[in-house]
Protein backbone atom coordinates (compact mmCIF):
# COMPACT_ATOMS: atom_id res chain seq x y z
CA UNK A 1 0.00 0.00 0.00
CA UNK A 2 2.82 2.40 1.03
CA UNK A 3 6.15 2.23 -0.25
CA UNK A 4 9.38 4.04 0.59
CA UNK A 5 12.92 3.40 -0.68
CA UNK A 6 15.04 4.26 -4.03
CA UNK A 7 12.45 3.00 -6.30
CA UNK A 8 9.21 2.62 -4.71
CA UNK A 9 5.72 0.89 -5.99
CA UNK A 10 2.86 1.86 -4.13
CA UNK A 11 -1.05 1.14 -4.68
CA UNK A 12 -1.94 4.13 -2.25
CA UNK A 13 1.45 6.12 -1.95
CA UNK A 14 5.35 5.86 -3.15
CA UNK A 15 8.46 8.23 -1.63
CA UNK A 16 11.56 7.40 -3.29
CA UNK A 17 13.81 8.40 -6.33
CA UNK A 18 11.71 6.85 -8.50
CA UNK A 19 7.87 6.64 -7.33
CA UNK A 20 4.90 4.90 -8.75
CA UNK A 21 1.57 5.05 -6.86
CA UNK A 22 -1.81 7.12 -6.34
CA UNK A 23 0.59 9.54 -4.73
CA UNK A 24 3.84 9.51 -6.09
CA UNK A 25 6.32 11.97 -4.39
CA UNK A 26 10.55 11.29 -5.78
CA UNK A 27 12.88 12.96 -7.60
CA UNK A 28 10.87 10.82 -11.00
CA UNK A 29 7.23 10.51 -9.96
CA UNK A 30 4.42 8.96 -11.94
CA UNK A 31 0.58 8.56 -10.46
CA UNK A 32 -2.27 9.91 -9.71
CA UNK A 33 -1.14 12.87 -8.21
CA UNK A 34 2.84 13.15 -8.60
CA UNK A 35 4.94 15.72 -7.10
CA UNK A 36 8.80 15.66 -8.15
CA UNK A 37 11.90 17.14 -10.72
CA UNK A 38 10.33 14.86 -13.42
CA UNK A 39 6.08 14.32 -12.70
CA UNK A 40 3.74 12.36 -14.85
CA UNK A 41 -0.11 11.78 -14.16
CA UNK A 42 -3.69 13.42 -13.73
CA UNK A 43 -1.74 16.54 -11.68
CA UNK A 44 1.78 16.50 -11.94
CA UNK A 45 3.74 19.26 -10.10
CA UNK A 46 7.45 19.69 -10.74
CA UNK A 47 10.37 21.02 -12.93
CA UNK A 48 8.82 18.51 -15.59
CA UNK A 49 5.87 18.18 -15.59
CA UNK A 50 3.53 16.25 -17.61
CA UNK A 51 -0.63 15.60 -16.97
CA UNK A 52 -3.80 16.92 -17.28
CA UNK A 53 -3.19 19.49 -14.44
CA UNK A 54 0.43 20.40 -14.86
CA UNK A 55 2.37 23.04 -12.95
CA UNK A 56 6.26 23.93 -13.03
CA UNK A 57 9.21 24.94 -15.04
CA UNK A 58 8.44 22.93 -17.75
CA UNK A 59 4.71 21.78 -17.57
CA UNK A 60 2.71 20.13 -20.14
CA UNK A 61 -0.65 19.05 -20.27
CA UNK A 62 -4.15 20.32 -20.77
CA UNK A 63 -4.43 22.84 -18.16
CA UNK A 64 -0.96 24.48 -17.53
CA UNK A 65 0.89 26.38 -15.22
CA UNK A 66 4.05 27.54 -16.06
CA UNK A 67 7.31 29.85 -16.92
CA UNK A 68 5.70 29.96 -20.32
CA UNK A 69 1.93 28.99 -19.87
CA UNK A 70 -0.86 30.42 -17.67
CA UNK A 71 -4.76 28.59 -17.55
CA UNK A 72 -6.70 30.25 -15.57
CA UNK A 73 -8.17 26.83 -15.01
CA UNK A 74 -5.56 25.67 -13.65
CA UNK A 75 -4.73 28.60 -11.62
CA UNK A 76 -8.21 28.45 -10.52
CA UNK A 77 -7.35 24.21 -10.07
CA UNK A 78 -3.93 24.90 -8.46
CA UNK A 79 -5.22 27.61 -5.73
CA UNK A 80 -8.20 25.40 -4.39
CA UNK A 81 -6.61 21.77 -4.45
CA UNK A 82 -2.87 22.62 -3.53
CA UNK A 83 -2.98 26.15 -1.66
CA UNK A 84 0.16 25.55 0.24
CA UNK A 85 1.86 26.20 -3.55
CA UNK A 86 4.02 29.26 -2.75
CA UNK A 87 3.70 30.99 -5.92
CA UNK A 88 -0.04 31.28 -5.75
CA UNK A 89 -1.12 34.11 -3.72
CA UNK A 90 -4.54 34.12 -1.85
Amino acid sequence: MVAIGGGSFGALMAFGGFAIGGLALGGLAIGGVAIGGGAAGLVAIGGAAVGYYACGGGAFGQYVYSAMESSPEAIRFFKEHFPWLPFFPP
